[in-house]
């Protein structure tokens, strides 16, 4: 039988605690600031015979990853795609097409009616940091 995993793809600690840390801290800000809900799929692009092996256990990790956000009012849609390594690059960098996410990885994934591929949405941080700080803190 197969199982379901939901967020539990390993990560370099580089590209975990940088720019996938980035997009993760703007799909917050971007969810508090349009306040409604953000449709996210995230998909990790495997290559056995390229994908690194990173920890003590040397676990294979996917080479790239790819994250699509859905703004399911709108239909805005932006699509990232990822090298799973450090980079301190913008975040616009890493927009890509639809298209090339389901190449890579094979994964076809639903798309809201007439969907509008963007650019990066503008994002306010220091709200979303606030917002995540009161839903963490311990009571």
């Amino acid at each position: 039988e197969a199982g379901l995993f939901t967020n539990a793809t390993p990560q370099s600690p580089g590209f975990n605690r940088g720019i996938w840390k980035k997009l993760e801290e703007g799909t917050r800000g971007w969810a508090i600031s349009r306040n409604h809900p953000i449709q996210v799929y995230v998909v990790p692009v495997t290559n056995r015979k390229q994908d690194p092996m990173i920890g003590k256990n040397l676990v294979s990790a996917p080479g790239s990853h790819a994250k699509i956000l859905i703004d399911t009012v709108t239909n805005e849609v932006q699509v990232y795609l990822f090298k799973s390594e450090a980079s301190k690059a913008n975040l616009s960098t890493f927009i890509t097409s639809l298209a090339e996410v389901q190449k890579q990885s094979g994964v076809i994934l639903p798309m809201p009616p007439k969907p509008i591929f963007t650019k990066v949405w503008p994002v306010e941080l220091k709200s979303a940091r606030k917002a995540k700080a009161g839903v963490c803190a311990i009571k």
